[in-house]
């Protein structure tokens, strides 16, 4: 009997799943919102990132690359 009622609900189930599983656009960049290409380090985070850089490679890691939004976006979130 539970069985029946299993096979019976599962195909239910699956299809409230997909049906429910809509995109959020909600994380996506708004046009509002632009992406940011320039960015000003100081000198003091361009050293941190030689320094760094030279360490990786130094032990066979790949380099860094500073991403200017990422930078753009964690400055603007320590102002909080």
């Amino acid at each position: 009997m539970k069985a029946k009622m299993f096979r019976a609900l599962l195909p239910l189930a699956i299809v409230f799943t997909m049906v429910s599983c809509s995109s959020d656009d909600s994380d996506a960049t708004t046009s509002s919102e632009k992406l940011v290409t320039e960015y000003n380090y100081n000198d003091t985070e361009l050293r941190l990132v030689q320094l760094i850089n030279d360490y990786r490679q130094s032990i066979g890691l790949n380099r860094l690359e500073v991403i200017n939004h990422i930078s753009y976006k964690s400055k603007d979130t320590t102002n909080i």
